[in-house]
This record gives structure tokens, sequence and C-alpha cells, in this order.
């Protein structure tokens, strides 16, 4: 009998022992599983966010665009107005401007697949092609 009682204390400390760890086990589980909901969340957020500034980034240059190319229409007219070798240089040079805002219009256009690399280079670079295409308009068709 006393090696019937020893052998049974053995066995309830070993089942003991056993649902001691798996109730540790699940209980890690559990966090393991809120860490990665929390986690997936906070990855959501952040990419919505970064979406929202692609759009409202698109949408201000868009509205930039606009005015490039009212600007454009009104050199055209002008161009137009001019005869033999200065329309010839001016339209050339007009559409060699024309290839640069087309380059820019796609550039922009681009701006879902920038957003979440090297955003802040992107935003640099059409900033500074734009600014450089209209410095360039200016001072074409100003003189």
């Amino acid at each position: 009998m006393k090696k019937l009682n020893a052998l049974f204390s053995i066995v309830l400390i070993i089942i003991g022992s056993i649902m001691m760890s798996a109730s540790c086990n699940n209980k890690q589980n559990k966090q393991n599983n809120q860490s990665t909901t929390t986690i997936n969340a906070d990855k959501e957020k952040v990419k919505d966010n970064v979406n929202q500034k692609a759009a409202d980034f698109k949408n201000d240059w868009n509205n930039k665009m606009d005015t490039l190319d009212y600007k454009m229409e009104q050199w055209q007219g002008k161009i137009n107005s001019y005869t033999g070798k200065k329309k010839e240089q001016a339209q050339k040079k007009f559409d060699d401007l024309k290839v640069q805002k087309d380059k820019l219009e796609d550039k922009i256009n681009q701006t879902s697949d920038q957003a979440g690399t090297k955003w802040d280079q992107f935003k640099e670079d059409v900033s500074n092609t734009y600014d450089s295409l209209s410095t360039q308009l200016d001072e074409t068709f100003n003189n």
C-alpha cells in the first residue's frame, strides 16, 4: 500500500506539472495572438496614413500641373503668332518642355508606388522638376 501511495503521489505530481505547463503555454499563445493582432492593426493604420498622404500629394500636384497646363496653352498661342525661324525655334523649345512636363506627370501618377519608399526624396524630386520646368517655361517665353 505504501508503494501504491508513493506511486499515486508521483503520478499526481507529474499530471500537475503537465497541466501547469499546458496552462503557461496557452497563456503565452493568447499573448502572442494579441500582440500579432495589435501589430497588424498598427500596420493597417500606417498603411492608411501613407496612402492618404500619397493621395493628398497627388491631388496637390495635379492642381499645380493644371496651372502649368494653362501656362503652356498660353505660350502655344503666343508661338502660333510667330513666323519663320522664330516660330520654329520657339516650337522646338516648347515641345522639349512638353516632354519634360509629360515625364513629370508620369512621375506624379506613380505617387502611390513611391509612398512607402524614399518618400521625402520623391517629393523633393517632383518639386525640383516642377520648379525647373516652370522656370524654363517662363524664361523661354517671357522674352
